[in-house]
Parts: structure tokens; C-alpha cells; sequence
């Protein structure tokens, strides 16, 4: 059951195609998932600890306990997206997402309020946020992001590399700048305030553009991907010749390493964002500047973001993982050796730009042309849970190790190696659709 693809308006009678609208509205949609990801909770970290008279690992703790929760029902999401479509899906999950910023914005108010003699205060205020923070998380970060960046996917095949590189400059510069932007909103009119105009904005009103512009696919709009460039017999890099079962997909090699490439990555960038004004207090820097490294980040990532593009649509993707992944050792090394020096402030800044510019566009285009449109929720949804997973637990690994260390470099350390495995078996993850194609290995070329 899904809505009627020609309700408010028919996408075929648009004067031109469609599926630039869907591109445009998607990513709308991603930058709107803004206030659920780490990049838009992080601003609100210091304010929150103060509000709440929690310790930081308390803190640590209600967001990794909420995100678990969260991504343990994104598989099930994925499949509720095959069946139900983007336009119930993602627009209930606008709405959800909403209601949860609303809530937290007076969750500390409730948490002053509620009153049970046998539990600690404290206790009431983890509570209270863990459950704030599965709603934000699930919706948000979740289901908004998953199903907006699959439907953009859905409507390109030859040129999707491109169109998913082009549109993650606006991404890109969105959640880099959100960070800043929302501690001068937070400055001028308060962290509540703030919170609570994200969700009239970002949540409930955003609801209403998803039924309205959102549609699943091309072909239930009578229109083909790409609009006419489909209709040519050559095969693009992008092709598939076997649509993939969830089940099947766990069986690839090439599955796990791009999933757990894109994990640590979640995991180590949640972790630094959520700690950054923390991270620089350790290296003892100006915090002041801590949010500021977003910005020249974001311009690194939208240049990379371009060429990554433009260079998907014509070379392997593994190819493109193993760059993402010297990005994000480049960053390691970089956070490891922060000191208020120049080389380590830059290769942390440089090192994020790589990272965030080949994140999104790998985690877009992999799926899909790795594994068809066919089952794109249910194989996603997989992805995104062991994602937010693994950002779950980032936060609270480095607030451990900063507690048992008094520095986060342990757990840069035990991030570090681990990439560096994964960049030597990135190598390895070959497409399963040109092995199908091609089942025959050349022994020999004379």
C-alpha cells in the first residue's frame, strides 16, 4: 500500500524530468534530518548537562542507550519503506522526528516535575532523555535520512554518482555550518527555544512537503530513471544484472566491508562531534574554535564530494572506500595528535573534509548498485542500523577513555588500527554485479 503516485499532482505532467525535484527535495530532506544527527545534538551538549545536572557519561550513557534502541527497529523500517513507500514513511518519520524535538525541549522541566521517592533524580533524568533521544535518533538520523537518500538513488542509474556528488554540496555545507549555526541560535534565543523551532520547522512542517513531493520511484510515475538517458542500451558502471535479497546481501564480503567502513566512520565522527568542545579542552585549545572546524571542513567535503562523484560514474567503488578510509586516518592521526599545533588542527580538518565529502555519496550509491533498487529498504535499513549502532557507542567509548586515561588518544588509538585494517581489505570489495556479468576470470592475457 502506497500513496497514489499522481496525488497532489502527477510527476509525468511536470515540463521536465521529475527526478531533479527528487533530487532537490531529498536532499532538503537529509538536511532537515539535521536536528537527529550528532553534528545537530552536539550544540546542544554543554547546555543539556547544565539543564539536567547530569556527568558527562550520564549524558554519554542516555544518548548510546537511545540509539541502540533506536537502530534495533531501522531494519524493520527499511522493510516498512519496500512496502509502504517513501511518502508514509518518511513523512510519519518527519512528524516523529518533530514531536521528539518538541518533547526534549521541556524533558528537563518533566524531569524536575516527576517525583518517585525510591529513584534517584538522576536516574529520572537518564530515563527521560534515553527515551527523548531513541525518538530523535530513530526518526531523525534514521528513517528521514534512509529513505530520502534512497529515493534519490531510486531515480537515477547512469548519472547517479554525479547527481548524488552534485546535491551533497548543499548536504555537506548544511551540516557543517549547522553546528555553529545552531550555537549562535542557542546564544540569542536559548537552547529551548532552539529545539522547539527545529521541531515546528525541521519536523512537522517538513511532514507535509514529504506527501506532497516525495515519490517512491520513476516507474510508478510512468517515467524512466534518468528520464531519457535510461532509454540507452549501452551499460553504465551503475547497472545491475541481479536484484538481491536482503538474505543474499549478508552473504557478500564486499557487504560487511563497506558497512563496517561506514560504521567506524559513524562511530569516530559521532564520537569527536559530540566531544569536540571537550576534545579541544583535553589539547588544551580555545573551545571557542572547536565548533569552527566544521566549516573549512565542509568546503574540503564539498570539492571531494564533486570529483568523488563525477570519478563514481567511471571507476570501481572500492576504489573510492579505500580514499574514504585514508581520509578518516588522516583525521585520526590528526585528533590523536592535537596539541594547538598547525599540522595536527589541519590534518583533523582536512582529514574530516575527505571523510564527510565520500560518506554520503558512498553510502547513496553502493546499495544500489551493488545490490539493485529491488529490496533497497530492507538492505539499507541493515546498513543503517549497524551505523547508528556503532554511533551509539562512540560517544560513550571515548567518554570511557577519557575517564580511565584522562585522555581521548586510547580510543583514538583502537579506532586507528581498525580502519587500517579494513583500508587493506577494501581492496577486496569487488562488485557482485560485474562478478555476475563476468563469471569467467581471465588466467591469463597474452
Amino acid at each position: 500500500m502506497t500513496l497514489l503516485p499522481d496525488k497532489p499532482f502527477s510527476p509525468k505532467k511536470i515540463p521536465f524530468f521529475y527526478g531533479w525535484v527528487i533530487a532537490v527535495v531529498g536532499s532538503v530532506g537529509i538536511i532537515m534530518s539535521m536536528p537527529g544527527q550528532t553534528v545537530g545534538v552536539s550544540a546542544f551538549t554543554e547546555h543539556l548537562l547544565k539543564a539536567f545536572n547530569i556527568s558527562r557519561n550520564q549524558f554519554s550513557f542516555a544518548y548510546m542507550i537511545g540509539t541502540i534502541a533506536s537502530s534495533i527497529f531501522l531494519i524493520k523500517a527499511g522493510k516498512m519503506y519496500d512496502k509502504f513507500g517513501v511518502r508514509i514513511v518518511g513523512g510519519i518519520a518527519a512528524a516523529g522526528m518533530g514531536l521528539a524535538l518538541i518533547g526534549l525541549s521541556f524533558a528537563d522541566i518533566a524531569a524536575g516535575k516527576i517525583f518517585v521517592s525510591f529513584i534517584p533524580n538522576t536516574y529520572i533524568s537518564v530515563g527521560i532523555l534515553i527515551i527523548g533521544f531513541f525518538a530523535l535518533r530513530f526518526c531523525g538520523q534514521g528513517v528521514l535520512t534512509m529513505v530520502s537518500r534512497n529515493m534519490v538513488a531510486k531515480w537515477f542509474v547512469r548519472h547517479r554518482g554525479i547527481v548524488v556528488g552534485a546535491t551533497g554540496i548543499f548536504i555537506s555545507f548544511g551540516f557543517s555550518t549547522s553546528p555553529k549555526l545552531l550555537d549562535i541560535l542557542i546564544g540569542k534565543v536559548g537552547w529551548r527555544m532552539t529545539w522547539l523551532l527545529c521541531g515546528l520547522i525541521a519536523g512537522l512542517l517538513f511532514s507535509i512537503i514529504v506527501f506532497i513531493f516525495y515519490r517512491d520511484n520513476p516507474e510508478e510515475c510512468g517515467l524512466v530513471p534518468d528520464g531519457s538517458i535510461a532509454e540507452k542500451k549501452e551499460k553504465s558502471i551503475h547497472s545491475v544484472s541481479k536484484q538481491f535479497t536482503l538474505a543474499e546481501a549478508r552473504k557478500n564480503f564486499a557487504f560487511w566491508i563497506f558497512t563496517l567502513s561506514l560504521a567506524m566512520c559513524s562511530l569516530y565522527f559521532t564520537a569527536v562531534t559530540f566531544h569536540v568542545a571537550s576534545v579541544f579542552t583535553e589539547a588544551g585549545m580555545d573551545t571557542k574554535n572547536a565548533f569552527m572546524i566544521f566549516i573549512p571542513s565542509s568546503f574540503i567535503s564539498i570539492f571531494g564530494r564533486l570529483i568523488g562523484g563525477w570519478i563514481s560514474d567511471k571507476v570501481k567503488l572500492k576504489y573510492l572506500l579505500s580514499v574514504f578510509l585514508v581520509g578518516m586516518i588522516i583525521s585520526i592521526t590528526g585528533m590523536i595528535s592535537l596539541n594547538g599545533g598547525t599540522v595536527p588542527l589541519w590534518s583533523l580538518i582536512i582529514g574530516n573534509g575527505i571523510m564527510g565529502g565520500l560518506f554520503a555519496l558512498i553510502l547513496s550509491i553502493v546499495w544500489p548498485t551493488y545490490f539493485g533498487r529491488e529490496h533497497l529498504g530492507a538492505i539499507s535499513g541493515l546498513n543503517m542500523s549497524i551505523m547508528v549502532f556503532f554511533s551509539a557507542v562512540g560517544p560513550w567509548i571515548f567518554s570511557q577513555s577519557l575517564a580511565h586515561s584522562n585522555s581521548y588518544k586510547l580510543a583514538g588509538y583502537v579506532c586507528l588500527a581498525i580502519v587500517l585494517i579494513l583500508f587493506v581489505l577494501s581492496f577486496k570489495a569487488n562488485n557482485p554485479q560485474q562478478e555476475i556479468r563476468d563469471p569467467w576470470p581471465v588466467v591469463c592475457e597474452w
